[in-house]
């Protein structure tokens, strides 16, 4: 007799990770300060700044296997950080050690940017400069000093010395493996990193022409200087940064370019003399330096003042803190929001949304102690004793050591075992948890954005605008007659708006809606201006439908068709959308609540989805809550009275395995082939909460594919 069948739940998570730092093989970390000369930069302004910099900071590389039994490997992968805008008296560089050490024992050579001569940075026609420096608030320096550093890093990995014999540790010499690099920038340095993306596909640099011109500008950079502080690396054996070292320097170039009838050769040779080396052009070397492979990038907290709209091919993270009270905008969100699908079918390279709930903006440099959120106390993040939202500064870079490390190993070092948490299919480990108490998934919630041809579907646009369609190609297109064709919304009418970004706007502009959503309801606007972490409300720009619950029990059925792509105009023809090849149904949700009038827990909205088969057979509904913590960005803690929460579109993945049926059911629903989805709102009570929603598609996370 044949044994019946057993239904299997299909769970959200398939495992729970391990430390990071107990894993893989170990060696002694190594290392200290390096200083590799100078460059000159340029700010990215209609009038371009030009200025120096030197390529200094910190280095660190693995040493001898902790087991005696082990050996090196015959290469090293590469990470580099690269801090913001922060006093130019701290050694902000300093602040990501907890990160590069852990890197360093487990095989990766790491460098830690030192930045402080961009931060000190004040040009002649700046009004006042803060933290002693304006910065360049462009950060196109920044991302040039990226590849001057590994530039140079390069060419005496090669083996090459510079004129004045500037070396690097002879135990790097040709191991350091440059088709494995990954690079963390914070803050403006995450704004950094996002240039380097760009300027690795074309170089944006300094002419000479462009140095003759600077005399002026360099002479008010030493003046400026003049009263910097610059930082070794505490226990290094050299300190060729000193500040007296480079005003010399800046002196010898600024006298150099005095000089009547100075040749563009003897210019040349005497920054080659000097270790002065120009931030490149596209094509202006001889020995044009490689397009460097960048295996991935994580972007935290980072400001975004050029509204990054080109950052391909390569694995991306834009991570935030709820509690940021310096990047309050959440502008890292943008950048995802911006560059979440890949323009080419073959860029495959996914994206990912990290945020983690209760971190402010300063904690993840060690260097960087204050507080940024402040001014308005007993708010829902302000670090007081009545509640448990904000983080410790330990628990915040628990996370830090886990998330960025555990992303770094995965995609550049290509350790496997660090795979499931970014495909979504395994909890966080205890020790990245507050107090090491898990679980604690809703601390962090990850959005995947998979691309490539077979790595996603989309199933309804959100907008008319074209921007939601797959692999975002000019030549294929989804027609739908109209942004709402294939969702009924009927249920809400009078309170549906549909949202896409104004490509000409800058960062934290509020995307433009048809027909004007509320005021105060989704989007806010406060003291701080518009999208900011202090007024609460939606901060995602992503192109968006949005409705406000009026009443308990809503549906908001979707009609699903297969994409049909080819010329614009194309309709959608196909009667039933088909699974197969995919393993995950994805959606992004926001739930905006109103403000508290007391103190306490919100009430918990929950969502269910139901799926309809072609021949109109439905699937079980299946919670929102068991599959993401996207539904409650209070985590069932107490909230202050009067306390606005920032929301984001955060995702919502649920495997397609879920909903198929309880085989004692007997019930024939078929998953491949589907006619409608349709999204329940409890809603009880109604306390006035607002929806937003976008990118409803299919995707491809390492689950039972179909």
């Amino acid at each position: 007799m044949l044994t019946p069948a057993v239904l299997v739940p299909t769970v959200r998570f398939i495992e729970q990770m391990p430390a990071e730092q107990f894993v893989g093989p170990t060696y002694s970390p190594e290392g200290g300060e390096y200083d590799l000369g100078s460059v000159v930069v340029s700010t990215a302004d209609v009038s371009p700044a030009v200025f120096l910099t030197r390529i200094h900071g910190w280095i660190r590389y693995p040493g001898a296997p902790v087991n005696p039994s082990g050996t090196a490997p015959t290469s090293y992968p590469v990470v580099i950080f690269l801090h913001g805008m922060h006093n130019r008296s701290e050694p902000s560089f300093e602040g990501y050690d907890y990160l590069a050490n852990d890197l360093v024992v487990h095989g990766y050579v790491t460098l830690s940017i030192d930045a402080n001569d961009i931060n000190a940075f004040c040009p002649s026609t700046a009004i006042g400069c803060i933290h002693g420096g304006a910065g360049d608030y462009s950060s196109q320096s920044r991302g040039q000093l990226v590849l001057a550093t590994l530039d140079r890093l390069k060419k005496l990995s090669d083996g090459g010395q510079t004129t004045t014999g500037i070396q690097i540790p002879k135990q790097l010499i040709g191991k350091i493996d440059f088709s494995r690099i990954g690079i963390m920038g914070h803050s403006r340095g995450g704004q950094g990193i996002n240039d380097a993306i760009q300027l690795n596909d074309r170089r944006i640099g300094v002419s000479l022409q462009q140095l003759r011109s600077a005399t002026a500008e360099l002479q008010n950079e030493k003046d400026n200087w003049a009263g910097n502080t610059w930082f070794a690396a505490p226990g290094a054996a050299v300190t060729t940064g000193t500040k007296a070292a480079f005003l010399t320097t800046l002196n010898t170039l600024i006298a150099e370019l005095s000089v009547n009838g100075l040749s563009d050769q003897d210019l040349s040779t005497f920054l080659d003399m000097n270790n002065v080396m120009l931030s490149p052009e596209a094509g202006d070397w001889s020995n044009t330096p490689p397009k460097y492979v960048f295996k991935a990038a994580l972007s935290l907290a980072p400001t975004d003042s050029q509204s990054y709209r080109k950052i391909a091919s390569v694995p991306f993270a834009a991570m935030v803190g709820t509690c940021d009270g310096d990047v309050n905008n959440l502008s890292g969100t943008h950048v995802l929001d911006n560059n979440r699908f890949s323009r080419d079918p073959a860029d495959s390279a996914p994206r990912f949304q990290i945020v983690v709930r209760g971190a402010n903006h300063n904690y993840f440099n060690s260097q960087w102690t204050k507080d940024d959120y402040s001014g308005l106390q007993g708010d829902y993040c302000y670090a007081d004793a009545t509640h448990a939202t904000r983080l410790a500064t330990a628990d915040q870079q628990s996370i830090g050591l886990f998330v960025i490390n555990s992303f770094m190993r995965n995609f550049v070092g290509g350790e496997a075992v660090f795979a499931p948490y970014w495909n979504g299919t395994a909890r966080l480990p205890a020790a990245a948890c507050p107090g090491s108490q898990a679980p604690c998934d809703n601390r962090v919630v990850l959005t995947i954005q998979i691309n490539g041809v077979n790595g996603h579907k989309m199933i309804a646009p959100f907008d008319e605008y074209g921007l939601n369609q797959p692999y975002d190609s000019t030549i294929s297109t989804l027609q739908t007659g109209g942004p709402l064709d294939l969702i009924d919304a009927s249920a809400f009418r009078g309170n549906v708006y549909t949202c896409a970004t104004d490509l000409t706007l800058g960062d934290g502009a509020i995307p433009t809606c048809t027909q004007p959503s509320p005021t105060g309801i989704f989007f806010r606007t406060g003291p701080e201006g518009p999208l900011s972490t202090y007024v609460g409300g939606l901060l995602s720009i992503a192109n968006q439908v949005q409705f406000t619950l009026t009443g308990p029990n809503m549906t908001l059925p979707v009609t699903l068709k297969e994409p049909a792509y080819g010329p614009s105009g194309q309709p959608v023809t196909a009667n039933a959308l088909s699974t197969v090849g995919f393993d995950t149904l994805s959606f992004r949700i926001a739930m905006v609540r109103p403000q508290p009038s007391v103190e306490g827990m919100l009430a918990a909205q929950q969502v269910s989805v139901t799926l309809t088969d072609s021949k109109g057979r439905d699937s079980p509904a299946i919670l929102v809550s068991d599959f993401s913590d996207a539904l409650d960005s209070s985590m069932g803690l107490s909230i202050p009275p009067q306390s606005s929460m920032p929301e984001l579109l955060n995702m919502v993945a649920i495997p397609l395995d879920a909903f198929g049926p309880d085989p004692a059911s007997k019930s024939t629903f078929d998953i491949t082939q589907l006619s409608k989805l349709t999204l329940k709102f409890a809603n009880a009570p109604n306390d006035g909460t607002a929806v937003s929603l976008t990118d409803l598609e299919l995707q491809n996370f390492g689950r039972n594919v179909h």
